[in-house]
Protein backbone atom coordinates (compact mmCIF):
# COMPACT_ATOMS: atom_id res chain seq x y z
CA UNK A 1 0.00 0.00 0.00
CA UNK A 2 0.90 3.47 -0.73
CA UNK A 3 0.18 5.47 2.24
CA UNK A 4 -0.09 4.95 6.06
CA UNK A 5 -2.73 7.17 7.86
CA UNK A 6 -2.25 7.12 11.27
CA UNK A 7 -5.09 8.82 13.35
CA UNK A 8 -4.41 9.37 17.83
CA UNK A 9 -7.41 9.20 19.19
CA UNK A 10 -7.74 10.33 23.37
CA UNK A 11 -11.57 10.68 24.34
CA UNK A 12 -12.58 11.83 20.99
CA UNK A 13 -16.07 10.21 20.39
CA UNK A 14 -17.74 12.87 19.02
CA UNK A 15 -15.29 13.82 16.30
CA UNK A 16 -13.72 9.87 15.35
CA UNK A 17 -16.43 8.71 12.82
CA UNK A 18 -16.10 11.81 11.13
CA UNK A 19 -12.42 11.68 10.94
CA UNK A 20 -12.42 8.19 9.65
CA UNK A 21 -14.98 9.06 7.35
CA UNK A 22 -13.12 11.64 5.63
CA UNK A 23 -10.27 9.10 4.72
CA UNK A 24 -13.35 6.33 3.59
CA UNK A 25 -14.21 9.10 1.28
CA UNK A 26 -10.97 9.84 -0.35
CA UNK A 27 -10.65 9.58 -4.19
CA UNK A 28 -6.87 7.70 -3.38
CA UNK A 29 -7.75 4.48 -2.07
CA UNK A 30 -4.60 2.74 -1.95
CA UNK A 31 -4.27 3.31 2.03
CA UNK A 32 -3.83 1.76 5.86
CA UNK A 33 -5.46 3.02 8.42
CA UNK A 34 -3.68 2.98 11.63
CA UNK A 35 -5.87 4.34 14.98
CA UNK A 36 -4.26 4.35 17.80
CA UNK A 37 -6.23 4.82 20.93
CA UNK A 38 -4.42 6.49 23.94
CA UNK A 39 -6.50 4.79 26.79
CA UNK A 40 -9.58 6.66 26.38
CA UNK A 41 -12.31 6.42 28.83
CA UNK A 42 -15.25 7.39 27.01
CA UNK A 43 -16.42 5.22 23.60
CA UNK A 44 -13.62 6.23 21.15
CA UNK A 45 -12.54 2.71 21.32
CA UNK A 46 -15.71 1.23 20.39
CA UNK A 47 -16.80 3.38 17.57
CA UNK A 48 -13.21 2.55 16.51
CA UNK A 49 -13.34 -1.26 16.43
CA UNK A 50 -16.92 -0.73 14.72
CA UNK A 51 -15.04 0.64 11.90
CA UNK A 52 -12.54 -1.70 12.53
CA UNK A 53 -14.90 -4.86 11.71
CA UNK A 54 -16.43 -3.41 8.35
CA UNK A 55 -12.79 -2.53 7.02
CA UNK A 56 -9.66 -4.62 7.03
CA UNK A 57 -7.62 -1.63 5.89
CA UNK A 58 -8.06 -0.17 9.50
CA UNK A 59 -5.52 -1.48 12.04
CA UNK A 60 -6.79 -0.84 15.63
CA UNK A 61 -3.61 -0.37 18.64
CA UNK A 62 -4.83 0.74 22.49
CA UNK A 63 -2.21 1.81 24.61
CA UNK A 64 -3.25 0.07 28.13
CA UNK A 65 -2.33 3.44 29.78
CA UNK A 66 -2.42 7.11 28.65
CA UNK A 67 1.19 7.61 27.20
CA UNK A 68 0.74 10.72 25.31
CA UNK A 69 0.68 12.19 21.86
CA UNK A 70 4.46 12.09 21.12
CA UNK A 71 4.97 8.42 22.68
CA UNK A 72 1.85 7.30 20.82
CA UNK A 73 2.66 8.93 17.11
CA UNK A 74 5.83 6.63 17.84
CA UNK A 75 3.88 3.68 18.06
CA UNK A 76 2.06 4.26 15.38
CA UNK A 77 4.62 5.26 12.72
CA UNK A 78 6.24 2.12 14.04
CA UNK A 79 3.24 0.20 12.84
CA UNK A 80 2.73 1.73 9.38
CA UNK A 81 3.88 -0.21 6.17
CA UNK A 82 3.03 2.63 3.68
CA UNK A 83 5.29 4.79 1.41
CA UNK A 84 3.91 7.46 3.06
CA UNK A 85 2.44 8.40 6.07
CA UNK A 86 -0.21 10.87 6.69
CA UNK A 87 -1.24 12.32 10.15
CA UNK A 88 -4.78 13.06 11.07
CA UNK A 89 -5.96 14.04 14.38
CA UNK A 90 -9.09 13.11 15.82
CA UNK A 91 -11.12 16.11 15.75
CA UNK A 92 -9.85 17.16 12.11
CA UNK A 93 -11.37 16.05 8.60
CA UNK A 94 -9.48 15.89 5.20
CA UNK A 95 -11.27 16.99 1.93
CA UNK A 96 -11.70 14.05 -0.40
CA UNK A 97 -8.93 14.89 -2.64
CA UNK A 98 -6.42 15.20 -0.14
CA UNK A 99 -4.49 12.60 -0.42
CA UNK A 100 -4.56 12.32 -4.12
CA UNK A 101 -3.17 15.73 -4.54
CA UNK A 102 -0.63 15.32 -2.22
CA UNK A 103 0.68 12.11 -3.54
CA UNK A 104 0.54 13.64 -7.13
CA UNK A 105 3.28 16.19 -5.68
CA UNK A 106 5.23 13.79 -4.20
CA UNK A 107 5.36 11.54 -7.84
CA UNK A 108 5.91 15.02 -9.62
CA UNK A 109 9.19 15.95 -7.01
CA UNK A 110 10.66 13.07 -5.78
CA UNK A 111 13.39 14.71 -3.77
CA UNK A 112 10.69 16.01 -1.54
CA UNK A 113 10.20 13.81 1.70
CA UNK A 114 7.45 16.19 3.41
CA UNK A 115 4.77 18.63 2.57
CA UNK A 116 2.17 20.44 4.64
CA UNK A 117 -0.89 22.69 3.48
CA UNK A 118 -2.54 25.55 4.75
CA UNK A 119 -5.78 24.49 6.88
CA UNK A 120 -9.20 25.71 7.01
CA UNK A 121 -10.45 26.55 10.68
CA UNK A 122 -13.89 25.79 11.63
CA UNK A 123 -15.92 25.59 14.63
CA UNK A 124 -17.41 28.15 17.26
CA UNK A 125 -13.99 30.39 17.08
CA UNK A 126 -13.24 30.21 13.40
CA UNK A 127 -13.15 33.96 12.46
CA UNK A 128 -11.10 34.94 15.06
CA UNK A 129 -9.09 31.95 14.35
CA UNK A 130 -8.65 32.63 11.02
CA UNK A 131 -7.97 35.90 10.89
CA UNK A 132 -5.20 35.44 13.73
CA UNK A 133 -3.16 32.98 11.30
CA UNK A 134 -3.75 34.72 7.90
CA UNK A 135 -0.37 36.66 9.10
CA UNK A 136 1.55 33.06 9.38
CA UNK A 137 -0.14 31.69 6.80
CA UNK A 138 1.21 34.80 4.37
CA UNK A 139 4.52 34.63 6.33
CA UNK A 140 5.50 31.10 4.68
CA UNK A 141 4.11 31.33 1.32
CA UNK A 142 6.67 34.25 1.04
CA UNK A 143 9.57 31.56 2.45
CA UNK A 144 12.04 29.54 0.19
CA UNK A 145 13.35 26.43 1.89
CA UNK A 146 14.74 24.92 3.07
CA UNK A 147 16.40 28.46 3.67
CA UNK A 148 15.55 28.27 7.12
CA UNK A 149 13.25 25.25 7.51
CA UNK A 150 14.35 23.77 10.67
CA UNK A 151 14.51 27.18 12.72
CA UNK A 152 11.10 27.48 11.19
CA UNK A 153 9.15 24.56 12.76
CA UNK A 154 11.36 24.36 15.46
CA UNK A 155 10.57 27.56 16.95
CA UNK A 156 8.19 29.57 14.46
CA UNK A 157 5.91 26.35 14.19
CA UNK A 158 4.35 27.25 10.82
CA UNK A 159 2.77 24.22 11.12
CA UNK A 160 -1.05 24.58 12.38
CA UNK A 161 -1.97 21.39 12.85
CA UNK A 162 -0.24 17.79 12.51
CA UNK A 163 -3.38 16.90 10.05
CA UNK A 164 -1.79 19.22 7.20
CA UNK A 165 1.15 17.33 7.39
CA UNK A 166 2.37 13.77 5.09
CA UNK A 167 6.13 12.31 4.41
CA UNK A 168 7.89 9.75 2.77
CA UNK A 169 8.45 6.78 5.36
CA UNK A 170 11.89 5.70 5.28
CA UNK A 171 13.08 1.78 5.60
Amino acid sequence: MKVSVIITSYNYEQYIKEAIDSVLAQTFQDFEIIIIDDDSSDSSLKIIEQYADKDNRIKVIKNSANKGLAKTLKTACNAARGEFIAILESDDIWSKSYLERKISIFEEQEDIGFIYNAVKLSGYYSRKTEKKFNKVIDWSNEQEYPRNMFYDFGYQNRILTLSSIMFKRYL
